[in-house]
């Protein structure tokens, strides 16, 4: 065997012991075996990693399975958002339109803030002929003297008082009533008397006043009639925008 075929098989780990006896001259010269006929080269079988690591002094192959290449992963796609509404505002931030304000409103459905000297009632009467669905009523005094009289707060935004204003058609005859109106604790006028069948229409301005008081009087009531129902009437008293 030539120097060549030795030095791959010292590089392929073949121990030096067999790599000796395979470049001994008695092999390179080709010696006869056993039975004096030409000697033939030996086959050598390639050797596997298990016997390079056999015993005889000779160096040791290391190996390492080869390392797999490395995986390209893609990127992960994001999905493009889909159209959505937006979030509904909190309700503090919603856009409120104010409610509107009532255009009138009757002294039947207020609360008055005060009163003196009379027994009131709302609610539906008779007066010349006509029905008040809305109407407060005083029912008198058997003194004449006593004023009866009940205070309202103006509602925002009201600019008129509109009442009829009168005695109730089972009033008896011969008796006579006083009526005024105070704004702010000023009377409007001198006020006015009404007897039984007698009504006025009132249409009061009270724009930039705050507290309105209608007050009534009996100022005529005979005798004979002392226990008859006598009813003062203020038909459908309200307040107005307009």
């Amino acid at each position: 065997m030539d120097l060549k075929v030795g030095l791959v098989l010292l590089v392929l780990g073949v121990p030096f012991a067999l790599l000796t006896n395979l470049l001994s001259p008695d092999d390179s010269q080709g010696a006869a075996g056993p039975q004096g006929g030409e000697a033939k080269p030996s086959a050598v079988a390639p050797l596997s990693p298990a016997s390079s690591a056999s015993s005889g002094g000779g160096a040791h192959a290391t190996t390492r399975a080869p390392e797999p290449p490395p995986v390209e992963t893609a990127a992960p796609t994001t999905a493009a958002p889909r159209d959505r509404p937006p979030d509904p505002l909190p309700s503090d931030e919603r856009s409120t339109e104010p409610a509107a304000r009532p255009r009138l409103q009757y002294l039947s459905t207020l609360e008055p803030i005060g009163g003196l000297g009379n027994w009131k009632r709302t609610g539906s009467v008779d007066m010349g002929g006509r029905t008040y669905g809305n109407s407060i009523v005083f029912a008198s005094s058997q003194s004449p003297s006593k004023r009866m009289t009940l205070t309202y707060n103006i509602p925002a935004g009201m600019r008129h008082f509109k009442v009829a204003a009168g005695l109730d058609d089972r009033s008896p005859d011969g008796n006579a009533v006083f009526f005024q109106i105070d704004c702010d604790g000023t009377p409007v006028d001198s006020g006015f008397v009404l007897r039984v069948g007698e009504e006025r229409s009132i249409d009061l301005s009270v724009a930039g006043a705050r507290r309105l008081t209608i007050e009534a009087e009996v100022t005529l009531r005979p005798f004979e009639t002392t226990n008859a129902p006598l009813r003062t009437v203020w038909g459908d008293a309200r307040f107005t925008v307009d």
